[in-house]
């Protein structure tokens, strides 16, 4: 068994979760004080606020919110292109 202590996820934290929290899952222990200026700018691209109530982010907003920036989870819009033609698959009675 390792001695190294496991990397807590997303997973781990509460519903809603502290800046400090957050920053040392996403970014890692080391870089977890680097966060709170991220997420500053992060914000204004539509990562989810702090509630003032809870104190906290609401996590799994935090989660769906990268995964949409990354495209993880979305289908691609199906494209219409009009109807279909199938009369040149149509097989042709030999005589």
């Amino acid at each position: 068994m390792s001695g190294r202590a496991r990397q807590a996820t997303l997973d781990d934290l509460p519903l809603y979760a502290t800046d400090e929290q957050i920053g040392a899952v996403i970014l890692g222990p080391g870089r977890a004080k680097e966060w709170c200026s991220i997420a500053l700018g992060l914000e204004r691209k539509g990562l989810p606020t702090v509630d003032p109530i809870h104190r906290g982010r609401f996590v799994p907003a935090v989660r769906q919110w990268y995964y949409a920036r990354h495209g993880v989870g979305q289908a691609p819009p199906e494209k219409i292109d009009g109807a279909e033609d199938w009369s040149p698959w149509k097989s042709r009675r030999q005589a």
